[in-house]
């Protein structure tokens, strides 16, 4: 995403006297936070909602959330810790969805 920021809005802004760190956080920053977005919503979906492809090709170890849960329920049969780790996941998922939506809101004013 950087290296589509046209570098012409970075020699106007050191023309005009901003340095290396009014640079990045008035011009890069804000164009890269799209990209930024972007990358961050694949990593969640990676960590939370890899329960197929783990069960099928993923690493055995460390378990993610989604194998823990599975495991305590159906292996276990500890049906509580499985509903308090769905829980966990459920919450947090609830969070990043609102930040994620708030800064996709800042990024597009």
């Amino acid at each position: 995403m950087l290296a589509s920021i046209q570098s012409d809005l970075e020699n106007a802004a050191k023309n005009l006297g901003a340095g290396p760190w009014q640079v990045f956080r008035d011009i890069l920053f804000p164009l890269s936070i799209p990209g930024i977005v972007t990358g961050v919503v694949l990593v969640f979906i990676g960590i939370f909602g890899d329960f197929a492809i783990n069960t099928v090709a993923g690493p055995n170890y460390p378990p993610s959330l989604a194998i823990r849960m599975y495991a305590y329920a159906h292996t276990f049969n500890d049906w509580g810790q499985a509903a308090c780790i769905a829980i966990i996941i459920i919450i947090s998922s609830m969070i990043y969805a609102w930040i994620i939506t708030r800064v996709a809101r800042f990024a597009t004013r």
